[in-house]
């Protein structure tokens, strides 16, 4: 056996000892996702692990925002396959940690999701099953796709600097980082769907349009605008369409633009932001670039990414295409 091993091609032997070694998957886990419910639910994705036979390592998070460093790290110390267990939010804080190690894309990480979270938008697009346990066995499977991500500047007024923030899924300004900032103040007595429908309707009411100036691959306007989105993907805001035109691995976002409208506009025309044909409303266009940029007229304009508030304009967008592979279903 040795003797005949040693007469193989290099190159075949090179494939049949990669085909040959076990993937180690590093598994970071939000234990606050799903209203408390992560602890829980782990327990249960770990028989689903074990009877597959998955190998993996993993970390609990023990406040908000630590899993950007302990996402960095795992990649820092050799990971190259991660999974997100959470979240919107627990994505977008994995994606910023693996982003940060690998700014510039020396390695190629890839990412998989096992939802638990309340807000489970990006895997919609992917059709990512909203199971754990279903979402778990897609390690097994191994099915992936190249995936970009977003980048964004922005003006952070705690720390008065321009600070940036890696996004996978969708950037919001105007009403809905209005509506973001405002679901920060959490309703014990209400689920978490009904809780976002009537923040809409509530916020609504209260919000008032803002003139801004968005600049775009050499195209530019200037307007009152109700509300902005930015993405690599189709959903936000609890499963709205609001970028129907996003393709994750086009090496473009998706930029929507709804300029002015009523109150009776927004609350008639509801459906239309989830059932993909919010750009039959006149007040509604579609784009696609690769950079873009949003500058306040009068006010600052909030923005949010991936359902996290983060601060407001003036906001630079860019795209790094293919900056990760995503687990999808076979």
């Amino acid at each position: 056996m040795c003797a005949k091993t040693a007469f193989l091609n290099p190159k075949l032997l090179a494939i049949l000892l990669i085909m040959g070694k076990k993937t180690t998957w590093f598994i970071l886990i939000n234990p606050q996702s799903g209203g408390g419910q992560g602890r829980k639910v782990w327990l249960e994705v770990q028989k689903t692990l074990k009877f597959a036979q998955i190998d993996y390592q993993y970390q609990f998070s023990s406040y908000m925002g630590e899993l950007v460093s302990l996402a960095a790290k795992a990649v820092r110390d050799g990971y190259t396959h991660l999974v997100a267990m959470g979240g919107d939010g627990t994505i977008n804080e994995v994606i910023n940690g693996i982003c940060q190690a690998n700014e510039n894309q020396n390695e190629e990480i890839t990412l998989a999701v096992i939802p638990v979270g309340t807000g489970n938008d990006f895997i919609r697009t992917h059709q990512i099953p909203n199971n754990a346990k279903k979402a778990a066995l897609l390690l097994q499977q191994g099915q992936s796709k190249s995936h970009d991500v977003g980048l964004v500047s922005y003006h952070n007024p705690k720390t008065n600097q321009q600070e940036q923030r890696y996004f996978i899924n969708v950037a919001g300004l105007a009403y809905d980082a209005y509506v973001t900032h405002a679901s920060m103040k959490k309703n014990l007595f209400m689920p978490r769907a009904l809780h976002y429908y009537y923040l809409i309707m509530s916020c609504v009411m209260t919000y008032k349009s803002q003139r801004a100036i968005i600049e775009y691959d050499g195209e530019k306007v200037e307007d009152t605008i109700f509300s902005i989105a930015v993405g690599n993907c189709r959903y936000n805001g609890g499963g709205g369409i609001f970028v129907p035109q996003a393709v994750p691995d086009d090496g473009l976002l998706g930029l929507t633009i709804i300029r002015q409208v009523s109150v009776w506009d927004v609350i008639s025309n509801s459906k239309h932001f989830y059932n993909g044909n919010i750009s039959r409303h006149p007040q509604v266009s579609l784009h696609q670039a690769k950079s873009i940029h949003i500058q306040h007229v009068d006010t600052p304009i909030w923005l949010e990414t991936d359902g996290e508030f983060l601060g407001q304009t003036p906001a630079t967008f860019s795209i790094l295409p293919n900056a990760i592979k995503v687990i999808v279903p076979l």
